[in-house]
């Protein structure tokens, strides 16, 4: 039985869970969004802290192909490698560039791409995806937001659909069967998920945002929406991570 116990000990020890954060410059609504400000610092910043001060990452790295990100980047204590052009163009995907990661960093037990751009992100989200990929055994975690939206599509000849729901029986709110939206803010997976080249895979769960922190800055009124919410927000944010820092010790 000890030996059990020590070899787990030893496991533990050695399993590597890596932040990557993907902050080109070449962003086209907002130019550099990353380093847009909220509350005086920058989203790159904000988010290299967070994930810091989540205490379940051995490394926060950032990939980038820009000069000034890399510098703030690097003054907020995160690891940075440069991004190839082939990864930094408006039509590559995240999966291109992570896989760019892995084939310079492969060693790691699982890798959270977290968003720098939804600034509303807690430690509390990072640690409870961290305690699904290291106990209950999941091969990735992203996080969601409710959609109690109903959704149409056009079709060919301009006619539409509904896509969630049948238009002869329209759910009330409170009987609309769970549906769950992406919200962009983070996504954790093992290298045989990155391998598959796709960001879920395997066994996988997710980690539930409210709506009104899931907010993504794509847009000039994206931010001045957050610069809105940030004060009142970002105070109750630290409020629930200080409550439970203290409810754990």
């Amino acid at each position: 039985m000890k030996i059990i116990l020590y070899y787990e000990k030893f496991l533990y020890i050695f399993r590597q869970y890596v932040a990557l954060i993907l902050a080109r410059g070449g962003s086209k609504q907002i130019p550099r969004k990353n380093l847009a400000t909220i509350e005086g610092k920058s989203l790159l910043k904000r988010t290299i802290e967070t994930a810091k001060s989540a205490n379940v990452f051995q490394d926060v790295w950032v990939s980038t192909d820009d000069l000034e990100i890399y510098t703030e980047a690097a003054a907020a204590g995160a690891k940075v490698f440069g991004r190839s052009q082939e990864s930094s163009t408006d039509n590559a995907g995240s999966i291109i560039a992570v896989l760019e990661f892995y084939a310079l960093f492969p060693n790691f037990t699982a890798v959270a791409l977290i968003q720098c751009t939804s600034p509303f992100l807690s430690t509390l989200y990072l640690r409870k995806a961290h305690f699904m990929m290291d106990q209950l055994g999941y091969d990735s975690v992203f996080s969601v937001t409710p959609n109690y939206k109903l959704l149409w599509t056009k079709n060919v000849g301009d006619f539409i659909t509904p896509l969630n729901f049948n238009a002869k029986f329209r759910p009330r709110r409170q009987d609309f069967k769970w549906q769950w939206m992406e919200n962009g803010m983070f996504y954790w997976f093992r290298p045989e998920v990155i391998e598959l080249g796709v960001l879920q895979g395997g066994k996988t769960g997710i980690v539930e945002i409210p709506s009104e922190r899931s907010l993504e800055i794509d847009t000039f009124d994206d931010l001045d929406t957050a610069r809105h919410k940030a004060p009142k927000l970002l105070s109750v944010l630290r409020w629930e991570e200080l409550s439970c820092f203290h409810d754990e010790h």
